[in-house]
């Protein structure tokens, strides 16, 4: 009888990433909230090219279990917005590309990283638990992921205006071991449905650059690995110093 195969234990923690960003014309380099897209047909099963209701455009990653998978897709899945690399399309010059960084106007772009467990649903109580892990390491998140300088198309001297100015809007801070679906939180549970897996989601990181994200998703995966072992969370600060 075939037995199924063990998931190594570097691959048990699953995360996908949904990236926002402003928009920029490719030929007179206007920026704004104008939906971008790629070619018709090109997206992957589990991949998707949207609308954000808040910035504009929108990129869903396919889940990913290693660091080497999460690059690749990145790179692979939002290099279809350039729609001058296809033949069919080397005429094509009037057409948007995501712009990624998470300023511009008065609204913010940012990264959130959906985090599940391979071969089975994530409980809420097993969420929770890992949010007391999560948790305490946001502030080093916000600061890795910062990438939002401009504000009201001027270029600041802070690092993170979407933090500073919009994080009652996008990630409400909570206490520790606090968990909720609601979706302006921080950290919010998602229960799943037929289409997408119970996740814990991330709300706090601006960055979407691909490169960014994925130092990052290595700080979360190592977080999250942690937590698989049993160990107890590393970092722990009071909600005054948090």
């Amino acid at each position: 009888m075939a037995t199924t195969p063990r998931t190594p234990f570097h691959q048990r923690i699953v995360i996908g990433t949904e990236i926002e960003a402003y928009s920029i014309n490719v030929t007179d380099h206007k920026i704004g909230r104008r939906l971008s897209k790629p070619r018709p047909g090109l997206s992957e099963s589990g991949e998707r090219f949207t609308r954000d209701a808040s910035i504009g455009s929108e990129y869903n990653s396919r889940p990913f279990t290693t660091v080497r998978e999460a690059l690749f897709l990145l790179k692979a899945g939002l290099r279809k917005y350039l729609r001058g690399l296809y033949r069919s399309r080397e005429e094509d010059q009037d057409y948007r590309v995501p712009l990624f960084v998470g300023g511009w106007t008065n609204r913010f772009a940012g990264t959130h990283m959906h985090i599940s467990v391979a071969n089975k649903k994530l409980t809420k109580k097993e969420a929770a638990a890992l949010s007391w892990h999560i948790h305490d390491q946001l502030p080093f998140f916000i600061a890795v992921g910062a990438n939002s300088p401009i504000w009201d198309k001027r270029v600041t001297n802070k690092a993170s205006n979407r933090f500073l100015r919009g994080s009652a809007t996008y990630f409400t801070p909570t206490r520790r071991g606090i968990l909720t679906s609601v979706d302006t939180r921080e950290l919010v549970y998602s229960p799943g449905r037929k289409t997408k897996p119970a996740t814990l989601e991330i709300r706090v990181f601006d960055s979407n650059l691909p490169e960014f994200v994925i130092a990052n998703l290595c700080l979360v995966k190592a977080v999250c690995l942690r937590w698989l072992r049993g160990e107890a969370a590393a970092n722990r600060i009071s909600h005054t110093d948090y």
